[in-house]
């Protein structure tokens, strides 16, 4: 997990960087590895007894396996859940991770548009904040 805020700002300066100088796909991959080292992290310390799997499609299965543990923390603690909050971590998850399958897929001749990366960016930065608070 990111554990503080100068290591989110470290990953933020970089994928910055990244955008700055025309390197998309690399923005959406360092975004990617960051949301997939917070998901790994947020279970292993809230659900320590799930296994963590690095591959691709494990990220968005820790995705899920996050939303379900807050949307029960939410309904046993009678707080209401912000729905879009955890509805945007699934979409911003799959984006991120589309995008690097789909440039695997065709190798030179794809490029992450400037878009994608900022997108990633932005809603990395809003996830990981989010899971901050509940570690």
């Amino acid at each position: 997990m990111i554990y503080s805020n100068e290591q989110l700002q470290k990953y933020l300066h970089h994928i910055d960087y990244a955008i700055g100088e025309g390197r998309y796909t690399l923005a959406v991959a360092l975004a990617n590895r960051c949301l997939r080292e917070s998901y790994g992290s947020f279970i292993s310390k809230k659900l320590p007894g799930l296994p963590s799997d690095e591959s691709t499609a494990g990220i968005r299965r820790r995705c899920v396996i996050i939303v379900r543990w807050m949307r029960m923390y939410f309904h046993r603690q009678r707080i209401p859940y912000p729905e879009q909050r955890l509805l945007l971590m699934t979409v911003a998850t799959n984006v991120m991770v589309l995008s690097l399958l789909h440039n695997m897929e065709q190798g030179d001749d794809y490029m992450t548009d400037k878009a994608t990366a900022a997108y990633a960016r932005e809603n990395l930065d809003s996830i990981v904040r989010f899971l901050q608070q509940f570690m």
